[in-house]
């Protein structure tokens, strides 16, 4: 997953458990980072023995291309705004972030499913105008946009940050090619594994 984040303008800042956040220079480049990741696993070499647990068994569609292969990596993406506090850490010399924003985009990261990618509804809208901007109208005067050529989103139920009484509006990015992991109604909110 890290040899793909110089391609996306990604920077690794902290890493918690067996979860880390990355932050990027544009929404683009995380939606990328993430559509990107979620793919390139299912061509690990996962070792073979994975297929005997049931929440890293190899699934295929109905043409057996698989869309579960290996461990499922659940990732999230937030904006962090103004309300960031930077700081350079005193061992690795790296830039660390705190504040409101990073605890939201927390939560939202422990919020989503093994395979699942989550993004704030203020993000989504980010991204939206993000994509808006590079838009250019063709000759006819339409617009030429291919910004969901590669996945499409999907509303997802809110994250409720209990502490902060806050609830953060969400949305799924979905690949295409992996669109059978969402198939059958799975949400954010169910707790169970596909199978």
């Amino acid at each position: 997953m890290r040899q793909h984040l110089a391609s996306f303008n990604g920077y690794e800042i902290t890493t918690a458990g067996d979860a880390f956040q990355l932050v990027f220079h544009t929404v683009t480049d995380a939606i990328s980072y993430c559509v990107t990741v979620q793919l390139k696993l299912l061509d690990m070499p996962w070792p073979k023995e994975l297929d005997d647990f049931r929440a890293a068994k190899t699934m295929t569609d109905m043409f057996g291309r698989p869309f579960f292969r290996g461990l499922r990596v659940r990732m999230a993406i937030h904006l962090g705004g103004g309300g960031l506090i930077h700081q350079v850490h005193p061992t690795t010399g790296k830039l660390t972030y705190a504040g409101l924003d990073e605890l939201v985009a927390r939560e939202v990261g422990d919020s989503g499913l093994g395979g699942q990618v989550l993004i704030s509804a203020v993000t989504k809208h980010r991204y939206l105008e993000e994509i808006q901007g590079w838009t250019k109208p063709k000759k006819g005067g339409r617009p030429v946009v291919v910004q969901f050529k590669d996945f499409f989103f999907r509303e997802a139920p809110s994250c409720h940050i209990v502490d902060l009484d806050i609830v953060v509006p969400m949305a799924e990015i979905v690949p295409y090619l992996l669109r059978p992991r969402f198939a059958n109604g799975r949400r954010a909110d169910q707790m169970h594994v596909l199978a």
